[in-house]
């Protein structure tokens, strides 16, 4: 921001020239601050495993697609439960019948010229139990015109029709049951949805941590080669200046110069490695290819633990695959009663009354509804040939639950199997990492005395360069498992959707 001494109010008291130079400074500061944020480094974001869930969950364009398909079938949902919203009907219908002949002014010459304009309006409801109820109101317009002894004769009537009409089907479609079938599939279509929306969400937070875990061991691993790199960097210069000093043979400074440049190389990789992780994680993470990524330094991460004791059982109860095939099972059930009441014959129910009205104007036609009039029928449709198709569908229902409890049973095992197996792998971490920190504190005291003997002259600088590379191996095996204790517990996490 640019501060001036003038305010606004002073600036209009020194004139136009005054305002022109503050619009001039204003547009030019504008103008700078838009060029330093445009010239400005990429944003380097700090991410921690769960900062980098969130953000996932937040951009991941495969994981914002499940979002789609649950809107997808909550519109379809809607769609579904608008067959029971009432309907309102209009007609309009005018027609001419002229028998004979017309003049060119449409006038009658011979014959008869009969005009009418039917009019209607309907209001109708179905219910959940099959039952339709329609009313309806209707006004026709007639006029007819001859010629009586060569004289035109015009003759007018209103009529006015109030009419209520009932029908239920009787077998086929009968009850909410059948009628109720569309909003219930998809009512459980939603829930389906809902499901794989968790289940996307699973998997995602899952990948997620994994390629995070990754990334950390990447990164300890290029902090453990520059180390590495360092120790051989001092190594060489002190070696460098005995064998200068004819402390120590020439050869010497050749073997420490070779370990120096087998670690540039070990660096080298491990830089590329780090670099492929970040660049995985950033893929899961949807995030632009200009935005730095970082994650948070340090090994301090925890996920949720879960209760190895009820693992199994918790498990069973909130995975979302579980509760989706669970969800398919009870829309191949609605699917089983469609084809059930399809076995049935059609037999329905019509009935109607009404008061019909006619008179000289409209108004007096709906004053003298005094004809009324009433019907009521049955109608039986059967299929002739052993209603095959309806016996096809049924079976077919039939297998398609029968195969979904065969996948639910398979799902149990393999989930039970996938939690133990989970479980076992977490014990193991477990006691690798206490294996390994073991091995590393005795190859740091190990090679603390190698250094000492080397001080002494009694190994040579290759032999030292070996012991460091075995304590660089025992820190890497050290951070591999903590890492896999993390993927562990990760793992567990996932399968027990325990968050």
């Amino acid at each position: 921001m640019i501060h001036t001494d003038c305010t606004i109010k002073s600036c209009y008291r020194k004139g136009f020239a005054g305002f022109l130079l503050g619009i001039l400074l204003f547009v030019l500061s504008g103008g700078v601050s838009f060029a330093q944020s445009a010239e400005s480094p990429s944003e380097v974001v700090p991410l921690t495993v769960d900062e980098a869930v969130a953000y996932a969950l937040e951009h991941n364009a495969d994981f914002q697609r499940s979002g789609i398909t649950l809107r997808m079938a909550e519109l379809n949902f809607d769609y579904n439960a608008a067959i029971f919203d009432p309907t309102f009907q209009a007609e309009l219908n005018t027609s001419r019948t002229a028998t004979g002949g017309l003049s060119d002014q449409s006038q009658l010459l011979s014959g008869n010229d009969t005009r009418t304009i039917n009019s209607k309006l309907g209001y109708s409801w179905l219910f959940p139990t099959g039952d339709a109820i329609k009313f309806s109101l209707g006004g026709d317009r007639s006029s007819y015109s001859t010629l009586l002894d060569d004289t035109p004769a015009n003759f007018k009537s209103y009529s006015s029709v109030l009419a209520l009409a009932y029908s239920r089907p009787l077998l086929r479609g009968f009850g909410s049951a059948v009628t109720m079938a569309g909003i219930d599939r998809a009512t459980i279509d939603v829930a389906i949805s809902k499901t794989a929306v968790e289940s996307a969400k699973a998997e995602l937070i899952y990948g997620v941590r994994m390629a995070y875990l990754r990334a950390v061991a990447a990164r300890e691993a290029e902090g453990v080669a520059q180390v590495s790199l360092t120790e051989a960097q001092n190594l060489f210069s002190e070696t460098k200046a005995k064998v200068e000093a004819g402390a120590l043979a020439p050869y010497q400074e050749i073997a420490a110069e070779a370990g120096l440049y087998t670690r540039e190389e070990d660096l080298l990789r491990a830089q590329g490695e780090y670099e492929k992780a970040i660049n995985s994680l950033r893929e899961l993470l949807g995030a632009a290819p200009e935005l730095k990524i970082n994650i948070s330094p340090g090994m301090d991460i925890a996920f949720p633990r879960t209760d190895e004791e009820t693992a199994v059982d918790k498990a069973f109860q909130a995975r979302p695959d579980i509760g989706e095939l669970k969800l398919r099972r009870n829309r191949a059930e609605v699917d089983l009663r469609l084809a059930s009441d399809s076995l049935k014959p059609e037999l329905g129910f019509t009935s109607g009354l009404g008061f019909q009205g006619e008179n000289t104007d409209y108004f007096g036609s709906l004053k003298e509804m005094n004809n009324f009039s009433w019907n009521a029928g049955l109608l039986y449709t059967v299929p002739l040939g052993g209603n095959s198709a309806a016996k096809a569908k049924m079976q077919s229902a039939e297998l398609a639950i029968e195969d979904i409890k065969l996948q639910l049973q398979a799902l149990g095992e393999r989930v039970r199997r996938e939690v133990t197996d989970a479980l076992v792998e977490l014990g193991n971490a477990n006691e690798r990492l206490r294996v390994s920190k073991t091995g590393l504190e005795a190859a740091r005291v190990k090679m603390d005395a190698e250094k000492q003997r080397f001080e002494l002259g009694l190994i040579t600088a290759g032999d030292l360069l070996e012991y460091e590379k075995e304590y660089s191996q025992a820190q890497l095996a050290e951070v591999q498992a903590r890492i896999e204790l993390l993927q562990a517990e990760a793992l567990l996490a996932k399968l027990t959707n325990s968050g």
